[in-house]
């Protein structure tokens, strides 16, 4: 009996292809396609909503079903970590979220308060891009 392979995807040559956000993910595959003649090769998989797609060769590891058993509890570890990580970047965002709030208040005083705003400017500003860069990293999740 010959025994089924499953394929991790582990990178995405085109942003534009169906698995560019499915990085990690294992597919049971249905067959192997191959064109030297045009430099095809790919493997024909079933995605999760059950249809057919095709993932390069180039961008996924190969699993019989044996290592895909042991692979499994892996990955699953793994992303219950990067779970973890998300939560605790939101609690983070969320508190550099106040700090901001804080700096666009301060930067609004003038007069006799502005010497003790521009010093606490100073002290808030760096906390004010990390919000930003922050907010940008949590952006590009999904």
């Amino acid at each position: 009996m010959k025994k089924k392979l499953f394929v991790q995807v582990t990178s995405c040559s085109d942003p534009m292809k169906w698995y560019a956000k499915a990085i990690g993910h294992i597919f049971p595959v249905e067959s192997s396609t191959e064109d030297s003649r045009h430099g095809f090769r790919e493997y024909r998989v079933r995605a999760t909503d059950g249809y057919i797609n095709f993932i390069s060769k180039d961008d996924c590891l190969v699993y019989s079903q044996d290592n895909v058993e042991e692979v499994v509890p892996k990955i699953e570890a793994e992303v219950e970590s990067l779970r973890s990580e998300n939560t605790l970047l939101k609690i983070y965002y969320e508190s550099l979220a106040f700090n901001n709030m804080l700096f666009n208040r301060i930067a609004g005083l003038n007069g006799k308060h502005r010497e003790v705003a521009d010093a606490i400017t100073n002290c808030v500003e760096p906390l004010n891009l990390l919000y930003l860069a922050c907010r940008k990293e949590l952006d590009k999740l999904p």
